[in-house]
């Protein structure tokens, strides 16, 4: 079963939210709360309450947390706050204020989904997934 919870228009810049996001990807409920928590920064912060949002809706549909661990988590850019900063000869500088918008997919499935370099998604079977062969095995075919 599979439990998607969204964040929208968060007051921080995906480049520093990554940072946060990058830690827990992958990684059990209870142990990407116990990194989140011993974290200290704003996105960890903000990451934080989305966990637990979305440990709260398995509680909700009677769901057991401890077989749960995130599947995928993605952090995007949001719309772009456009400001001014007065300069010289009257002008105006451009700041661009950023937020972000998180979505987080956690699975109670052995599989997670980590990103590749080339930007796609894969999915890693966990070790008790993979069978191993014998050499003796090999040697007979």
């Amino acid at each position: 079963m599979e439990i998607t919870v969204k964040s929208k228009y968060l007051k921080i810049s995906p480049r520093k939210l990554r940072l946060a996001v990058n830690l827990v990807r992958g990684k059990n409920l209870e142990k990407a709360r116990d990194i989140l928590f011993l974290s200290n920064s704003k996105g960890t912060r903000m990451l934080k309450c989305l966990v637990d949002s979305s440990i709260a809706s398995a509680k909700e549909s009677g769901l057991e947390i401890n077989k749960f661990s995130i599947k995928s988590i993605i952090c995007s850019d949001g719309p772009r706050l456009k400001r001014g900063k007065p300069a010289s000869k009257g002008s105006m500088m451009a700041i661009k204020k950023r937020q972000s918008h998180m979505i987080l997919t956690i699975s109670d499935n052995a599989s997670a989904t980590l990103p590749s370099p080339n930007g796609k998604e894969k999915t890693v079977k966990l070790e008790k997934d993979i069978k191993e062969i014998n050499p003796e095995e090999k040697k007979d075919k």
